[in-house]
């Protein structure tokens, strides 16, 4: 059995899910004896899409002949991956470009049984299985040293404390609200990966977000993977900029280095996220004043924590048992 998997990938947006996703479903192929390849010209018997912009050689592959698996909704934070659209009332639906993508799919995998029921209820007519998201621990478990490569590129004094966040800079809540965030907390520098809109190739979005920051806060592109994952194993904690997404794989990737997340927004109904879940993996907040409260006693090493429980998540969805999982839906694929 040979899968392609694809994800055009913009090389700012590296470290940002639909990148991470590609990354994640090689290794788990890797894991279990699958081989990949990254050509559409390899006849491979199935083809593997993550965002609805590979629609068209999604239907080239079709038509060659290979089986179309589609992975929806991992990736919703991630713009160059997302399935749904924000219309003009602030809420989410299917953008036309991702229910045309998952028209296509023979096979559309999702990450929880209420979004499988979501696109049973809107008539999508392919087979639709549940398999959980994952990370792979390994990647979070090296050496010291690669914890203090964004020390270095960044050149921070020696214990310096510092919070991550990633978004896009077309997200002005989010922005307004983290900057609030780094007002309220001077001794804790803030760092925000982010990508650029559509039609925002000289990056006015982030001109505009540069407007009366905070000198703590740093407003900077997306970083290679090392230095990003560096951060991640090196900051106080992880800012999640959206509770309402069912996708997970920065926060998934946060618990795995054992660093504290935090969200931005009211707490939801329990079991409406099972990753982001109030109290036991993360804590919510729609108070920037309130949260920078929380992490200037987290850096005085006097706030509650989730860190353990959260580490217990993240084993719970390891890449061995994605990786099981992902080769029987191939497989079954294959035989019908």
């Amino acid at each position: 059995m040979k899968v392609f998997i694809h994800h055009r990938q913009k090389k700012e947006t590296a470290i940002f899910e639909g990148a991470r996703m590609r990354k994640t479903l090689k290794g788990a192929c890797e894991a279990v004896g699958v081989e990949w390849v990254d050509s559409p010209h390899m006849d491979a018997e199935i083809a593997h899409f993550i965002s609805p912009r590979d629609l068209h050689l999604a239907r080239a592959e079709k038509e060659r002949g290979s089986k179309i698996v589609v992975s929806a909704f991992y990736c919703e934070s991630d713009p160059e991956a997302c399935f749904f659209k924000e219309t003009w009332t602030g809420n989410e639906k299917l953008s036309k470009k991702g229910r045309q993508m998952l028209e296509v799919a023979d096979l559309i995998l999702v990450p929880s049984e209420g979004l499988r029921r979501y696109l049973v209820s809107i008539g999508l007519q392919a087979k639709i299985d549940v398999l959980r998201p994952t990370v792979d621990l390994r990647r979070f478990s090296g050496p010291i040293q690669e914890a203090m490569i964004f020390p270095r590129y960044f050149t921070l004094p020696p214990n310096a404390k510092t919070v991550i966040a990633t978004g896009s800079y077309a997200d002005k809540k989010t922005l307004d609200f983290i900057k609030n965030v780094a007002k309220a907390c001077p001794k804790i520098d803030f760092y925000f990966f982010g990508v650029f809109p559509k039609r925002d190739g000289f990056g006015l979005s982030r001109a505009v977000a540069l407007v009366k920051k905070p000198k703590n806060l740093h407003l900077l592109r997306t970083v290679q993977d090392d230095i990003y994952r560096s951060g991640i194993l090196n900051c106080l904690a992880y800012i999640s900029n959206d509770s309402l997404r069912p996708d997970a794989i920065r926060s998934l990737e946060a618990f795995a280095a054992k660093r504290q997340v935090l969200v931005i927004g009211p707490a939801r109904k329990k079991g409406e996220n099972l990753l982001l879940e109030e109290g036991s993996t993360c804590f919510y907040f729609d108070d920037p004043e309130k949260m920078g409260k929380y992490l200037l006693t987290l850096y005085q090493g006097s706030a509650p924590s989730t860190i353990i429980s959260a580490y217990k998540v993240a084993e719970s969805h390891s890449l061995p048992y994605f990786g099981k999982k992902l080769k029987e839906e191939y497989e079954s694929l294959i035989r019908e």
